[in-house]
């Protein structure tokens, strides 16, 4: 079985600040033997982006049959639930 959740990642900088390297999802695969990350759905951040944009961070995770979708305030986007390669988006207003 999978488990997922959505993911901001910041790195450390220095002693007082952060690096802001990208926001999304990522899968893991649950087995007997272990847990291992199945699909990483991270956007790298841009080069001039410093935080996140709320807008567009990952709020909930769902599947429905094969497909695996990600919702954001700005986005839903799905996937193939065997190989998770995007199938396609839909901007929200």
């Amino acid at each position: 079985s999978y488990y997922g959740f959505p993911i901001t990642i910041y790195e450390p900088k220095n002693d007082d600040d952060l690096n802001y390297k990208g926001t999304g999802a990522q899968i893991y695969q649950v087995t007997t033997k272990g847990i291992e990350l199945a699909a990483d759905l991270v956007k790298p951040a841009a080069p001039e982006e410093i935080y996140e944009d709320w807008y567009n961070v990952i709020q909930r995770l769902l599947y429905i049959d094969d497909a695996l979708y990600t919702v954001s305030r700005g986005e839903i986007t799905s996937y193939e639930l065997n190989n998770f390669k995007q199938i396609s988006a839909v901007k929200l207003k």
